[in-house]
Order: structure tokens, then C-alpha cells, then sequence
């Protein structure tokens, strides 16, 4: 479940940030049958072969061992960050539950100008600069940001520090037994994020204006589709949601029996990946016609800033 959101996240922000939409698809396949499936099918063959975990599986290339080093210290830093998105996230969940949700509305201590994200005043006119309760909340209430670093970094968010404890519990709970522990928990963590894509799927395409989004999505912008920074967002985004070349499919292949059909198990894997990531960017362009519609705007790109927070900013 974690992937499969933080994936989610991780691929529209890179599209909307950049404008690529369509473009960004064309060096994703590309590079997908080039870089992601082989690279794929090469880590599950090491960890076969040697059934052995990353560092000890480079003892027959000894002088290659420095890779699985960098690659172990890589899996380090991605989930130190991927905790930290978590407990992000398991705060808005929590607070979902409210009667009133704390982010549709304006606080009165916020200096910006305000919109509540509610849509109670959606027919008034606002003056430039004005953000919504949803961009502001994120800003103020979750991350707690100053303008610049020269008011220092501040002292820990207790609310979020609570957060983050949890995810790390969670995350000892599932490894707390080994492979063991963690295979059981994939039946749950492998199926309950489609369950919840199809339902947001469904739900997305059921407000107005969604399929313009979709559309815009689908739509390539030549213009980009050439662009160095397309091919590196692509290449990013491909390497995040495969997780190839950060040693972990090293560590699972090396489970398996070693004549188990890894090509085919590397196919579905990919296959299944790939349209998970489509699915994730129809439903968050869905979101974002809808918002369009709303709005009532001209260019789908006025709708919503790019940047690390943006899905947390649009999509509640």
C-alpha cells in the first residue's frame, strides 16, 4: 500500500510540475523495455542464482562490491523519506474523520489570503495571490514553514513526531519476523491499494469535468516530448516505482527456489506497474479537470501548482 500511493504521488508530481502529460509517456515505455524490465529481470537472476542478499551475492566480483554498498546506503536514505510521506499522510488520514474537515475551511490565524477549499464561496472574486485553505493548511498546519532558513529550522512537530513513531511501528511489526512476517503482510499490502484505485477511479470519473483532465493527460506535447528533463523525470519516476537497482529485488529474489519462472514473474511485475502508474495519473487528472470545471478557468495548468506538496494540496 505505501508504494503504490507514494508512487502515485511521486509520478504526478513530476507531471504536473513539468507539463510533460503525454510527452512523459513516450520515454516512459521506452525506457521501461529498455532500462526498467532487463534491469528487473537481471536483479531477480542475481538473488536466484546466489540466494544470497546484496552485499554477500557480489562475493563472486568482489571489486564490484562497492555497488551493493551504494545501494544498500540508497534503501537507507528512500526510507527515511518514504517514512516521512507516511507519517504525512497517516496524519490526513486521521483527521479525515472530522464531522468538518480541517482543511476546507480558513483559520483566522493565517496572514495569507484565504479561499476555503469547501466551495461555500466559490462565486466570489478573489484578489491575486489568494490561496486556498487546502495549500495553506498544508503550509501552515502540517509542515509549518517559514519564508526562509534564516528563521532557523524550528523545533520538531509533535503531531507529526507521533505520526512518524507509528509508521516506524507499523514498519517493525511487518519486518519483525522476517520474510516471514513481511510475505504474510504483502496479501494485504499488494491487493488493498487496487481495491482503493478502482473505487477512486470510479468515484473521479463520476464528477463533471473529469474527462477533460483525462484528456489532457493523454494529450503529448511534442514540444517536451524531446526534452532532456522529460527523459530524466521518466527514467526517475520508472526507477522509483520498479524500485530496480536499489538491491531490495536482490534480497526477495534470493527466496526463491532456483528454477522458480523469474522471466514471467518480471513481466507481470513490470506489466502490473506500468498500469498502475496510468491508472494513478488518470485518477489524479481527474481530479484536476474536475477542479477546472469548478473553478471555472481557461487552462487546466492555472488549476494547481507543481511541487513535493502538490498532491496533498489538490486532491483533498
Amino acid at each position: 500500500m505505501e508504494e503504490v500511493f507514494l508512487y502515485f504521488k511521486f509520478l504526478i508530481n513530476y507531471l504536473i510540475t513539468q507539463s510533460f502529460t503525454g510527452a512523459f509517456l513516450i520515454p516512459y515505455i521506452i525506457i521501461l523495455v529498455l532500462v526498467g524490465r532487463p534491469g528487473y529481470y537481471l536483479e531477480m537472476i542475481i538473488g536466484q542464482f546466489s540466494s544470497r542478499e546484496i552485499i554477500k551475492a557480489f562475493d563472486c566480483v568482489p571489486a564490484m562490491r562497492g555497488i551493493a554498498i551504494g545501494q544498500v546506503f540508497c534503501v537507507v536514505c528512500v526510507s527515511t523519506y518514504y517514512s516521512s510521506i507516511l507519517a504525512i499522510t497517516l496524519k490526513y488520514f486521521f483527521y479525515s474523520f472530522n464531522s468538518v474537515l480541517p482543511w476546507s475551511e480558513c483559520n483566522p490565524l493565517w496572514i495569507q489570503p484565504c479561499y476555503p477549499s469547501s466551495g461555500s464561496s466559490l462565486n466570489q472574486t478573489w484578489k491575486e495571490g489568494t490561496k486556498s485553505s487546502t495549500e495553506l493548511y498544508f503550509i501552515n498546519e502540517v509542515l509549518h514553514a517559514k519564508e526562509n532558513i534564516n528563521d532557523g529550522i524550528g523545533w520538531p512537530n509533535l503531531s507529526l513526531l507521533g505520526f512518524l513513531i507509528l509508521n516506524w511501528t507499523i514498519v517493525f511489526l511487518i519486518l519483525v519476523k522476517g520474510i516471514k512476517s513481511a510475505g504474510k503482510v504483502s496479501y494485504i499490502t499488494g491487493i488493498a491499494p487496487f481495491i482503493f484505485l478502482v473505487i477512486f477511479l470510479i468515484r473521479a470519473l463520476t464528477l463533471p469535468g473529469s474527462f477533460e483532465g483525462i484528456v489532457y493527460f493523454f494529450s503529448p506535447n511534442w514540444e517536451n516530448a524531446f526534452s532532456p528533463k522529460v527523459w530524466y523525470a521518466a527514467a526517475t519516476q520508472l526507477f522509483f516505482s520498479l524500485n530496480v537497482f536499489f538491491a531490495n529485488i536482490v534480497m526477495y529474489a534470493s527466496y526463491n527456489k532456483i528454477d522458480h519462472n523469474i522471466y514471467r514473474d518480471a513481466n507481470v511485475v513490470t506489466t502490473i506497474d506500468t498500469f498502475t502508474s496510468i491508472i494513478s495519473g488518470c485518477i489524479s487528472f481527474a481530479i484536476i479537470g474536475h477542479l477546472k470545471y469548478e473553478l471555472k478557468v481557461d487552462d487546466i495548468t492555472k488549476v494547481i501548482k507543481g511541487g513535493p506538496g502538490m498532491t496533498n494540496t489538490y486532491y483533498p
